[in-house]
């Protein structure tokens, strides 16, 4: 009998999500899964120094307490409505582990997140996807139905598309079941949705210290919501999920906004810079809050353009999915690396046939 025959049948169906590639050897330019290109405030090096030479021996917080705390104190809210997780992916397990059954109904827009199918799958739930419109806004349809969970990135994974707060507001108050608002990229954006979990019980909004912050490699991110809600969320978390340098980076990381602030103040220059620059090159670019750019290329196949980067050792992010598989996901990096992605995707479509102004 091969090992195989012993997975849940779930299991065995489930096709896994699957990471942007993560490249060996030098001299890529990594463009494909949304880091930050500026490095992590100088205060999370110090603490994260500190803790290496003087507490490792010890367990850490089993609720990570001081970052639930300094969360807070960002996000003004009270400890209590504070979940930390091992990035937000493992919150987004959290919430499927707690509130979803064999053949509930969870509702997500298209194209959305697609760790999110994965988790469903694996607890057996039924999912509903609701073509989003051309643009990438909400379809009218897509409030009202009944389900257990409603799963709404914010901005839009992979798109970058952020969908107005009377939305989200609407979307809480006709939806009975729970409502995942997932804010990963929001901190680049002009707007948030944070202040609705007061008005909300229903609602959990989604953070993480992996974009923003610079901390994809610590994995740090948050629920907020009610307080029964993340009571009831911290019943199905491991006891110590988070380690302690995790931790301590964390709170280093949150009690420095200045430099945050100006981290994010770059990203964003920078991602109005390339999507102009893509859009000169012929580009379709659809309106971004993310710290990427979503965009169409001329005359060729995204996939075609993918091929063509990654010969000249760029990396971007191209999906083989319906709706998307004609877009480019590209992260904004910083002036040096935007101004050699840019010579590399001239070069790239000049190779392709492709004729435009201005490229020789």
């Amino acid at each position: 009998m091969s090992g195989s025959s012993y997975f849940r049948k779930a299991v065995e169906a489930l096709a896994p999500y699957v990471p942007g590639l993560q490249p060996e050897g030098e001299g890529w330019l990594k463009l494909n899964t949304n880091e930050n290109p500026f490095p992590p405030s100088p205060r999370v090096l110090e603490a994260i120094r500190e803790a290496a030479s003087e507490r490792l021996l010890l367990y850490p917080n089993p609720t990570a307490e001081p970052v639930r705390k300094a969360a807070a104190a960002v996000f003004d809210v009270p400890p209590e409505m504070v979940l930390v997780g091992n990035g937000a992916d493992e919150v987004l397990s959290l919430i499927a582990h707690a509130f979803l059954d064999k053949g509930d109904r969870v509702l997500v827009g298209d194209p959305t997140y697609t760790l999110v199918e994965v988790l469903v799958a694996i607890r057996e739930a039924r999912l509903t996807h609701v073509p989003l419109q051309e643009d990438f806004t909400l379809p009218e349809r897509f409030f009202g139905r009944p389900a257990k969970l409603v799963y709404l990135p914010s901005p839009n994974a992979p798109t970058g598309v952020l969908h107005a707060l009377d939305e989200v507001d609407r979307l809480c108050e006709t939806t009975d079941g729970i409502v995942v608002l997932d804010e990963a990229y929001v901190d680049f954006a002009r707007e948030h949705g944070l202040a609705l979990v007061h008005k909300y019980g229903n609602l959990i909004v989604l953070r993480t210290l992996s974009k923003s912050y610079s901390l994809a490699g610590l994995r740090v991110g948050f629920a907020i919501a009610q307080p029964e809600v993340i009571a009831g969320l911290m019943k199905v978390k491991d006891s110590y999920n988070m380690s302690l340098v995790s931790q301590v980076a964390a709170v280093a990381a949150l009690e420095d906004q200045t430099y945050w602030r100006e981290c994010v103040r770059r990203v964003v220059e920078q991602r109005e810079f390339l999507g102009g620059a893509l859009a000169g090159l012929g580009f379709t670019v659809v309106p971004s809050e993310a710290n990427f750019v979503f965009v169409k290329p001329p005359q060729r196949a995204a996939k075609d353009v993918y091929d063509a980067l990654v010969a000249r050792r760029v990396l971007v992010r191209h999906f083989d999915r319906p709706r998307v598989s004609e877009y480019l996901r590209i992260t904004v990096g910083s002036e040096p690396q935007n101004q050699e992605l840019l010579g590399a995707m001239k070069a790239a479509l000049v190779a392709l046939g492709v004729t435009f102004e201005g490229v020789v």
